[in-house]
């Protein structure tokens, strides 16, 4: 596993959570990297509100956890974009 992280360039690895349809979510910090990033296990291209640099693992966990939400009331698809949302009834 610790040559498996140093290829990768790797530091540490954790479990934030799973999409609806399995995509594991993670937070990793990489080596001389002060700052851990959000990662799909599968790779990936994340979406716009999981990108960047976070500067704890509980700023990390709340963002991966505000994503999940979204997905679960299926505000948003997997990419992160807004779902069209049934138009109100006119008066």
């Amino acid at each position: 596993m610790a040559d498996e992280q140093a290829a990768e360039g790797s530091y540490g690895k954790m479990l934030l959570g799973k999409t609806p349809k399995g995509k594991e979510i993670y937070m990793v910090r990489h080596y001389n990297k002060t700052v851990r990033f959000i990662e799909f296990g599968t790779g990936g291209q994340l979406p716009e509100c999981l990108q960047g640099g976070f500067s704890s693992i509980q700023i990390a966990q709340d963002k991966a956890d505000a994503y999940l939400a979204r997905l679960e009331k299926k505000e948003i698809d997997e990419s992160g974009k807004e779902l069209k949302k049934a138009k109100a009834k006119a008066k």
